[in-house]
Formats: structure tokens, sequence, C-alpha cells
């Protein structure tokens, strides 16, 4: 196995929990995904902050992240 990255457990002020990593200059942010209905639907969402938008303050994903197509292919 090759190691891409490490997280960190962290809180929200909205006392969600999630995940936070680095990758090269990228910060790279785990979250469960709360609109899960299915088992077709992912587990875990990732969300990389580019190196440039690393400065400005962190807001949780919108409500609507979780449209996902019925048939995955993976």
């Amino acid at each position: 196995m090759i190691q891409l990255a490490a997280f960190w457990k962290k809180q929200s002020k909205n006392h969600r929990t999630y995940y936070q990593g680095k990758m090269g200059n990228g910060r790279l942010l785990l979250f469960k995904n709360e609109h899960k209905e299915t088992e077709k639907h992912p587990d875990l969402i990732l969300y990389v902050v580019p190196e440039n938008e690393q400065r400005r303050r962190y807001v949780e994903p919108e409500e609507d992240a979780g449209d996902y197509e019925e048939d995955v292919p993976f």
C-alpha cells in the first residue's frame, strides 16, 4: 500500500464531525454523506480545497450536495 494522506478528526461550529488532511498544496475535507438514501449512494464525500482558497474561512457544503446518479459505476 501507498499512503496518500492522513486525516485528523475535527468538529464544525455546527457540531458536525469531519476529517481534515493535507495532500501536496491542497487541504482535504472528508464528510459523512448526510444525504445517503440507498446503498448506491456513497458513505463519505471528499472535498479538495486548493491552496489559493485555504485562507478563506471554511463553510460547510450546501444541503443539495447529495445529488447522485442511481447507477453509480463503481
